[in-house]
């Protein structure tokens, strides 16, 4: 399992929230537009081909293998999430 950080920017409101939708059924909600989730790499693909199908080529979704979110740095008035706190698929 590898950690990744989701990232998406969709110009259009109706391709927007059905990104939101998919999104947020997989990953951890971290900021606006920005997801935290571990996945296999094969469950990552399933995500992108799902992804792609929705965006057009205006928009931008970006998929970023990271460290385990433990490792985190957090400033400000988030709470400290840790590996049980994302959702796996």
């Amino acid at each position: 399992m590898q950690h990744y950080l989701i990232c998406y920017d969709i110009k259009n409101p109706k391709r927007l929230q059905k990104v939101y939708r998919c999104v947020q059924n997989y990953a951890l909600f971290l900021q606006k537009s920005v997801y935290g989730i571990q996945m296999t790499v094969m469950q990552r693909d399933e995500l992108a081909t799902q992804l792609s199908r929705l965006i057009h080529k205006e928009d931008d979704i970006r998929i970023y293998a990271t460290e385990p979110i433990e490792k985190f740095q957090w400033y400000g008035v988030r709470k400290q999430l840790t590996c049980e706190d994302i959702k796996l698929i």
